[in-house]
C-alpha cells in the first residue's frame, strides 16, 4: 500500500457518532476542494478497495474524497441485528457525515450495490448533488440474477434454485455465491494497473483481509426490509437523469451485467451516458482508474444552477426558494442562490437572514447566529427591509432556543425598524412574533397592534397575516382561561381561512376550536371535530396528525374511558415522537403519552 494512503487512513479516519452504529469515515483533500462521496458495494462490503485504488489519483486531480464503511460493514461498528438496515437508515448516515462537515454540494461515485443507494439518496438530495458516476451497478436485480443463472451457472448450480422464494436471503446469497465461484468478478484481461493492485493486495495481509471481508447482516437486513432482490430502478434513474447528470461505467468483462443490462442502462440514461469500459471487470476503478477520473472531469461543469426567481424589480424572490415544511431543502436552495455572482449585495444580505431562519428551524441555532454575525455590521446599516429581517431572524433563533428575553429585544428592534417604512408585511411579522414571545396581557397587546396594522395596510400580502394573528390571540385567551373569547377567535380564524382556500390551515384552526371545547367540557362536540379531521386526512391520503390523536386520547381519558384512550395515546406518541423539536422541548409530554399508551 502507498505510504501516502497509509497516512490518509491513519490521520483522516474519523468516527461519526449518532443514533446509528459508529461509522468509519475517511475524509481527505483540501477543505474547499470539490467533494466526491464514495458509496461502496455489498450490502456488507467496505470502501477499502476504492480507497486503495483511487484516493491518490483523485487527490492529485484536485478533489476532496469522503468514503465510509456503511453501518455494520468493514471498519464501522459491527451490527448483527438486521432491523437497522434500510435505505432510509443509510441516507441518514450519509446526511450526518456531510452535515457535520458542512458539505452542501457533492458528486457521487458509487459501486455495485452503492449505485442503488445512490439512486435512493438522489431522490431526496438531488438539489445538493452535482453529478453521479455509477460503476458496475444493476438497474434491475431480477435481470442480474437471470444473467447469473443463464450465463454463469452450471446445471449443478441451478438445482433447487427454482424452488427458492425470490425475495429470500437464500435466493440472493446463492446467486452471488455462484457468481463468485464462476469468476464473474474476475478480470480475464487485466491492465497493468490492475495487476499491480492485485500484487499489492496479495503482499499486504491486512489489506487482503479487508478486501475479502463481507458481512452477512447487511445482506440479510436489506433482503428482509427492502425486498432488495426484486429491486428495479428503471423509472427512478430515468427521472433522475433529467435532474442530475449521471454517467454509468460498466466493465466489458463484468460477469454480472450482460448486454441485456447494458441496454437497460442506455434506455434509462441514453447511449452517450453509458460507457462499456475495455479491459475492466466489475470494479472499473481497480482496472481503469483513468476512465473514472476522465468521467468525473467531464461531469464537473455540467450541473448548472437553476436560474434564480426574481421579482419585477429584478431582486431575488427568495420566498420562491423557501419551503417551510422542508427547511433542509430550503437551506440548500438558498445556499445555491448565494453562489450566484450576479446578485446584488442587498440580495446577499437578505438571503443570508432567511438562510439563518432555515438553519434555525433545523435546531442548529449556533450556526444560525454565526450566519447573522457575519453580516451584522452591514445588515444593521442597510435598507429597512434588510434591517427588519436581520432583527426578526436573530429574534426567531433566540425564541426557538428558549431565550424569550433576548428574542423580545430583537423583535422590538425589528418593529422599530419598520416604523415609517413601507414594509407593512414585515412590521406585522415583528408584531406577531412579539405576541408569540410574550404572555398574558402583553401578548394580547402586541396581537391587537398587529390586527390594527393589518387593517390599516392596503397591501394584500399583509392582509394574509389575519389568520395567524387570530390564531395567536385565540391561544393567548386560551392560556388565560378565557375560553369563550378564545373560541370566538378560532371561529373567526376558521371562517377566514376557509374563505381564502387555506384548507390545511383551516384544519389547524378547527383543531384549536376542538381543543377549546374540551377545555370547556363540551366533549361530544370536541370529539366530533377531531374525528372529522382524522377522516378528512385519511380520505385525502395525508400523513396522520399526532396532535389530533393526542386530543382524542385526552377526550377519552377525561371521560374515564382508558380502554379507548390507550391505543390513541400510543398512536399519538408514535407520531409526535418523530418531531425533533418536541423531543427536545416537550420531553415530559412525550413521556406521558408513552406511559398512557402502554
Amino acid at each position: 500500500m502507498h505510504i501516502r494512503l497509509v497516512l490518509v487512513l491513519l490521520v483522516c479516519a474519523s468516527i461519526v457518532a449518532s443514533a446509528s452504529p459508529r461509522l468509519h469515515v475517511v475524509d481527505t483533500g483540501r477543505k474547499n476542494a470539490p467533494v466526491i462521496l464514495f458509496l461502496h458495494g455489498g450490502p456488507g462490503y467496505n470502501a477499502v478497495s476504492f480507497e486503495t485504488a483511487m484516493i491518490d489519483t483523485l487527490l492529485a486531480d484536485g478533489w476532496r474524497v469522503i468514503s465510509f464503511d456503511q453501518r455494520g460493514c468493514g471498519r464501522s461498528e459491527a451490527k448483527t441485528d438486521p432491523k437497522g438496515y434500510s435505505y432510509d437508515s443509510l441516507i441518514v448516515d450519509v446526511r450526518t457525515i456531510l452535515d457535520e462537515r458542512k458539505i452542501f454540494r457533492y458528486t457521487i461515485v458509487a459501486h455495485s450495490f452503492g449505485t442503488t443507494l445512490a439512486t435512493r439518496l438522489a431522490q431526496v438530495d438531488a438539489p445538493r448533488i452535482l453529478g453521479m458516476v455509477l460503476i458496475g451497478g444493476p438497474v434491475s436485480y431480477p435481470q442480474t440474477f437471470r444473467t447469473i443463472r443463464t450465463s454463469l451457472a452450471t446445471a449443478k448450480d441451478t438445482v433447487g434454485l427454482g424452488k427458492l422464494d425470490s425475495t429470500s436471503v437464500m435466493y440472493a446469497s446463492r446467486h452471488f455465491a455462484i457468481a463468485m465461484e464462476r469468476g464473474a468478478y474476475k478480470n480475464q484481461h487485466p491492465t497493468v494497473f490492475g495487476i499491480r493492485f492485485t500484487n499489492r493486495v496479495q503482499q499486504d495481509k491486512k489489506l487482503s483481509a479487508w478486501m475479502s471481508d463481507m458481512r452477512p447482516a447487511p445482506m440479510v437486513g436489506f433482503v428482509t426490509n427492502e425486498r432488495y432482490s426484486t429491486t428495479d430502478l428503471s423509472q427512478e434513474l430515468t427521472a433522475l437523469n433529467r435532474v442530475v447528470p449521471i454517467r454509468a461505467l460498466i466493465g466489458a468483462y463484468d460477469g454480472l451485467l450482460d448486454t441485456a443490462h447494458h441496454s437497460l442502462w442506455r434506455k434509462c440514461l441514453g447511449d452517450t451516458n453509458v460507457t462499456i469500459v475495455d479491459s475492466a471487470s466489475h470494479s472499473v476503478f481497480i482496472d481503469r482508474p483513468d476512465v473514472v477520473v476522465n468521467t468525473l472531469r467531464a461531469l464537473r461543469p455540467l450541473r448548472k444552477l437553476p436560474p434564480l426567481p426574481r421579482t419585477p424589480s429584478m431582486a431575488i424572490d427568495f420566498l420562491a426558494l423557501v419551503d417551510m415544511s422542508d427547511p433542509r431543502l430550503s437551506e440548500f436552495r438558498l445556499r445555491s442562490a448565494l453562489e450566484d455572482t450576479t446578485i446584488s449585495r442587498e440580495d446577499v444580505l437578505e438571503i443570508t437572514t432567511v438562510l439563518a431562519r432555515m438553519v434555525g428551524l433545523q435546531q442548529k441555532f449556533t450556526d444560525g447566529h454565526k450566519l447573522l454575525d457575519d453580516i451584522q455590521a452591514e445588515a444593521t446599516s442597510a435598507s429597512p427591509r434588510v434591517r427588519i429581517r436581520y432583527f426578526l431572524e436573530r429574534g426567531r433563533l433566540f425564541n426557538s432556543a428558549g431565550d424569550k428575553q433576548s428574542a423580545v429585544q430583537q423583535f422590538a428592534a425589528a418593529s422599530n425598524a419598520a416604523e415609517g417604512s413601507s414594509e407593512d408585511f414585515l412590521r406585522v411579522d415583528a408584531l406577531h412574533m412579539l405576541g408569540i414571545a410574550t404572555t398574558g396581557t402583553e401578548s394580547e397587546r402586541w396581537n391587537r397592534a398587529a390586527l390594527a396594522a393589518i387593517d390599516a395596510s392596503a397591501d394584500m400580502r399583509t392582509k394574509g397575516w389575519l389568520g395567524p394573528i387570530l390564531n395567536n390571540l385565540g391561544w393567548t385567551y386560551f392560556d388565560a382561561g378565557r375560553y369563550d373569547e378564545a373560541l370566538a377567535m378560532f371561529e373567526r380564524d376558521i371562517a377566514w381561512r376557509e374563505k381564502n382556500g387555506r384548507t390545511e390551515e383551516a384544519r389547524i384552526a378547527r383543531y384549536s376550536k376542538g381543543r377549546t371545547l374540551r377545555a370547556k367540557g363540551q366533549l361530544d362536540e370536541a370529539e366530533r371535530i377531531q374525528r372529522a379531521i382524522v377522516d378528512e386526512m385519511r380520505r385525502e391520503g395525508l400523513y396522520p396528525d399526532g396532535y389530533v390523536y393526542e386530543e382524542l386520547a385526552e377526550i377519552a381519558l377525561q371521560r374515564g374511558d382508558t380502554t379507548t384512550a390507550r391505543p390513541l395515546f400510543k398512536r399519538a406518541y408514535e407520531l409526535l415522537n418523530e418531531d425533533a423539536w418536541l423531543r427536545t422541548n416537550e420531553a415530559k409530554r412525550l413521556e406521558r403519552l408513552k406511559a398512557l399508551g402502554e
